[in-house]
């Protein structure tokens, strides 16, 4: 579901309240039947202790995967496009929430989460959409992380309460602002090092290490690229394409997206050539990688 077709002309404001309102018959209707389903399952009566027991079952096997955003915006990339889009989102899409466990907001207005939950189960569409999905401080931002099967999320700004209360309801989707990244066109090995704050020895095994990754992506056909190594010190991989955006990052990042990934798409990973026990650790995965083809 998306908040416009191929006849938008070239020009037009996308901001997310208005591509909504050019299709707001179409979204009311959408909410609305979400909605019905929603109270079929769920009771205003006790909804915070059912809030809890939400939470507690998705952090027994979610957890939130370190941004990608945050890798590709701290040197690691350089000559980085985005696209600027609004529409649906099934929030058991977003593999970084923001916070590292699930409606863990401590004092910042952890009863937000609540106050959602409560107009979704109990608001018509109308004024369910100008609370949750286009309320006057904009709507939920999110980043759109490509795949070979489709899409993931990164919670990208506004909006962390909204989602928390919609993911805890398992409520199908939500509106949101999304900015999709371009593959970059460089990748510099200096930045995992950098966030790891490693010096000396450590640095140069980390460097090393990550250029033996680069190589294993693309003998394995997973990254199109060059690897630029004449600065032995600071090597660059000149990126002409990938299957997914984190995969030439740390072993870190791979694992904690690639069980995202297989929770929404089981078996896409494997389907390009991925086995799961290649991601099942960071370990593994550079294991893998060094292994002959």
């Amino acid at each position: 579901m998306n908040g416009w077709d191929d006849s938008d002309e070239p020009g037009l404001d996308l901001e997310a309240d208005k591509v909504w309102r050019r299709r707001e018959e179409d979204n009311l209707a959408t909410l609305a039947q979400a909605q019905a389903t929603l109270r079929r399952h769920w009771a205003d009566d006790e909804l915070e202790r059912a809030l809890s027991a939400a939470a507690d079952r998705l952090n027994s096997s979610e957890t939130c995967a370190p941004s990608l955003s945050h890798a590709l915006q701290t040197g690691l990339c350089e000559t980085r496009a985005e696209t600027l889009t609004a529409g649906w989102v099934d929030p058991a899409h977003v593999a970084h929430f923001r916070l590292q466990r699930w409606n863990d907001f401590g004092s910042h207005r952890p009863q937000r989460v609540g106050e959602f939950a409560r107009i979704l189960l109990s608001g018509d569409a109308a004024s369910a959409a100008e609370a949750f999905c286009i309320p006057r401080g904009g709507a939920v931002s999110l980043f759109r992380v490509t795949g070979p099967a489709g899409p993931l999320y990164e919670l990208a700004g506004d909006g962390a309460h909204r989602l928390h209360a919609a993911r805890l309801l398992g409520f199908p989707l939500i509106w949101a602002q999304i900015t999709q990244f371009s593959p970059p066109l460089t990748l510099n090995s200096r930045s995992d090092v950098e966030e790891r704050g490693q010096r000396g020895g450590g640095r140069r095994q980390r460097i090393a290490q990550t250029v033996m990754r680069w190589r294993g992506l693309i003998s394995r056909g997973l990254v199109v690229g060059d690897i630029d190594d004449a600065d032995s010190n600071l090597p660059d991989l000149h990126l002409t394409r990938t299957v997914a955006p984190w995969l030439p990052l740390s072993s870190e990042r791979v694992v904690a997206w690639s069980r995202h990934y297989e929770r929404v798409y089981p078996g896409a990973l494997a389907a390009i050539g991925i086995p799961p026990q290649a991601w099942s650790t960071p370990e593994a995965w550079d294991a893998w990688l060094t292994q002959p083809c």
